[in-house]
């Protein structure tokens, strides 16, 4: 074989599909939460972030994230007092993050509510994000989609 020549492939495993990032289907918010954090943000951003503990309830979690590529080259214009004018200071320019999140975790049927808490560029030492649970979805596919 020609040392160019790419590996064969007829012996080796399949590659686990892209989004479940190499772990299986996620049961629990618990382990969503986890994929969110370690696939997806690395994944998508090339930045990982922590889950910060889980309260008793187990009904929302909150992710750190120390590193945030949309804010690297901004910075927040200074407060502004003028009667009408809009206050630029209070743009949140990562809560996009929240949309994304809420959007993903609709995918697998986690009815969530997404915040942006702390912000670095407003003075916070983290970022953070707060996703609370708000239900689990019924099955949204309809029977055509449904495996057998």
């Amino acid at each position: 074989a020609s040392p160019t020549a790419p590996p064969s492939t007829a012996n080796s495993a399949p590659k686990p599909p892209l989004a479940g990032g190499g772990g299986g289907p996620c049961r629990t918010l618990q382990e969503a939460a986890q994929a969110v954090a370690k696939v997806g943000f690395k994944m998508f951003l090339g930045v990982s972030c922590d889950v910060a503990p889980f309260p008793p309830d187990g009904r929302s979690f909150s992710l750190i994230l120390y590193d945030n590529p949309l804010t690297t080259f901004v910075e927040l214009p200074e407060r502004e007092e003028a009667d009408g004018a809009v206050d630029l200071s209070q743009m949140c320019f990562s809560n996009v993050y929240c949309g994304v999140i809420r959007g993903a975790l609709e995918q697998v049927n986690l009815k969530v509510k997404c915040t942006f808490v702390r912000d670095v560029l407003k003075g916070d030492d983290v970022n953070e994000i707060l996703v609370e649970l708000k239900e689990v979805m019924a099955d949204g596919a309809g029977e055509e989609y449904q495996e057998e």
